[in-house]
């Protein structure tokens, strides 16, 4: 569906008209100016310095430090055995809870206004040898904002998956090389996953 009427107008503020096919068909202008208007108020709340997005970016670049940690703490000799007893170092971190439930709704969030922005449609094309319209520009920049930051999105979930593969890859080592013992004060294998 587009902004463009039947007769080659815009779309009836009544709304009867204005559909060209697919979404939601017989929206009016007017009901697109207000769908328009939540996505592009959305986007600028949650993607503005300490939004949505960044909280969820900053917890997960902590989450990679402590990877990071962790891998480097191993890489040294460092991760194992009693420097490690209470667990703390010796294991991959988990993302928090409250990290996961805003990651989870910041992407239902976004995948919401991707459906209303396809919903929208395009914007009526610009004359010969004219620069787009403001719409359309508006249009092009909410949808690759939204492209942008569920793609960071997925970037993260997929990194945490890889880490998790490698940690139990790791795990199994231990426990095949009798790293990962039961003597008390060191720490079991796969303890992490309880909550994965």
């Amino acid at each position: 569906m587009g902004w463009v009427g039947g007769g080659g107008g815009i779309g009836n503020i009544g709304g009867g008209g204005g559909s060209s096919g697919g979404g939601k068909g017989g929206m009016g202008l007017e009901e697109r100016v207000v769908l328009l208007d939540g996505v592009v108020t959305g986007l600028w709340g949650v993607g503005e310095a300490k939004g949505r997005f960044e909280r969820v970016v900053r917890g997960f670049e902590g989450w990679v430090g402590g990877v990071e940690r962790v891998l480097e703490g191993r890489r040294r000799g460092d991760g194992k055995g009693d420097e490690a007893a209470d667990g703390e170092e010796l294991f991959i971190p988990t993302p928090s809870a409250a990290w996961r439930e805003e990651h989870a709704a910041l992407v239902r969030r976004l995948d919401e206004w991707r459906r209303n922005l396809r919903d929208l449609g395009e914007a009526p094309p610009a004359e010969e040898g004219e620069e787009p319209s403001s719409l359309s520009r508006i249009l092009a920049g909410c949808r690759a904002l939204v492209h942008g930051m569920l793609a960071e999105l997925e970037l993260m979930e997929q990194m945490e998956r890889e880490a998790v593969a490698d940690e139990m890859a790791w795990v199994k080592e231990m426990n095949r090389k009798g790293s990962g013992g039961t003597e008390e004060g060191t720490p079991r294998a796969g303890a992490i996953w309880r909550v994965l």
